[in-house]
């Protein structure tokens, strides 16, 4: 969940998609928003490319950036506001850790990061 709580991020470690749902206010409803499928170790970054949009007022905008190694990683943290990254289950505990430590050092500051 978004801090807003406005959105969700799934993750489907069997076939490397994460997926993005908007959530009702007043239901709790969830609607589908998008879903990336990564091209090998699923790590994934939501942006929410709202915050960039010429009119605040319009709906929340988020995708997902897909990363298949540190320096996808780097990368993404550098060009993106990332609001939460999602490590895949096939990464081994070594590699999590050292994506976690980089989007901790890189990205903005207080990015959650969810190791499946």
């Amino acid at each position: 969940m978004d801090p807003t709580g406005r959105l969700l991020y799934a993750a489907d470690h069997d076939s490397n998609e994460v997926v993005t749902f908007s959530v009702d206010p007043n239901t709790g409803t969830l609607l589908l928003k998008n879903t990336v499928r990564s091209r090998g170790p699923a790590i994934a970054m939501a942006v929410n490319r709202s915050k960039f949009a010429a009119r605040p007022s319009r709906p929340q905008v988020t995708s997902v950036v897909a990363a298949t190694n540190l320096l996808e990683v780097i990368k993404a943290c550098e060009q993106q506001d990332i609001d939460l990254a999602v490590l895949g289950h096939v990464l081994n505990v070594n590699e999590k850790s050292r994506i976690t430590s980089t989007v901790r050092s890189i990205c903005k500051r207080g990015t959650p990061v969810l190791a499946l």
